[in-house]
């Protein structure tokens, strides 16, 4: 894992790499240390998710997606339009997948 949080000193840092993440096919990476910060930070997470879709596309590991978009989801309304805002992004390009896990996500709760 490249880094556990964001805070000020690293924020600004991983908004400007997130988006090259897929150059290196590292993208994967990032997804989950997305999903990980997402534990305890999930609007930083949602952040830094959102500025990796600027560039990258990528739906996997969908363990990542779906641990990200539940803990999102776990911090009610705000976080679902967040939830939805992301798979919003992948939608526009195509991919189902993210939309499917969140659909059930919603369902289970």
């Amino acid at each position: 894992m490249f880094v556990d949080e964001v805070n000020d000193h690293n924020r600004n840092f991983l908004h400007v790499i997130a988006p090259y993440a897929d150059q290196d096919h590292n993208s994967y990476l990032i997804l989950e240390n997305i999903a990980n910060i997402s534990q305890s930070q999930p609007f930083e997470a949602y952040e830094l998710w959102m500025k990796l879709l600027e560039g990258s596309w990528q739906d996997y590991p969908p363990e990542a997606i779906r641990k990200s978009l539940t803990n999102l989801v776990s911090q009610r309304e705000p976080g679902i339009r967040k939830a939805k805002d992301i798979v919003s992004e992948y939608l526009k390009k195509g991919i189902e997948r993210p939309n499917v896990i969140l659909r059930e996500i919603l369902s289970n709760n």
